[in-house]
């Protein structure tokens, strides 16, 4: 007597396939917002923080630290959004370090520089920024509608 072979069915799977990579927000957002909505997002998100600007023009602050990393992830997203990556990818926020850090008593304010930057900023419809130079925010903010 023979014994009794069993046979897998030729169309079952015996691999398990490869797990699919999670793409990440960034990526998600690029492939499904056009650069338009992405800067809009990027000016509003922006236009949410207040600012104390230098009477002369050249340098910004917020009146409030960022309450997160994840706060501040997003507003150097929204930097490097309207203006473009940095030379070598340098990021627009400095880094959180020294000793204050350290000690918990770190500086975690938003600092723009630069006369040119503050008025890139402005001129694409950032609320404080813009007010403060006397710039329209409509007629700047409809550009990228």
């Amino acid at each position: 007597m023979e014994a009794a072979t069993l046979e897998a069915p030729a169309h079952a799977q015996t691999e398990v396939p490869a797990p699919v990579s999670q793409s990440t927000i960034a990526e998600l957002l690029e492939q499904h917002l056009d650069p338009s909505q992405q800067k809009k997002i990027a000016v509003d998100n922006l236009s949410r923080i207040k600012f104390l600007i230098a009477p002369d023009g050249k340098s910004a602050i917020s009146a409030e630290e960022l309450k997160t990393d994840k706060h501040r992830q997003i507003v150097e997203e929204s930097l490097k959004t309207i203006l473009g990556h940095r030379a070598e990818d340098a990021p627009y926020l400095p880094p959180a370090d020294g000793l204050a850090d350290k000690l918990g008593f770190g500086s975690n304010f938003v600092e723009l520089s630069g006369a040119g930057t503050i008025k890139r900023l402005a001129e694409a419809g950032v609320k404080d920024l813009a007010d403060a130079l006397g710039i329209d925010r409509q007629s700047h903010a409809a550009k990228f509608r």
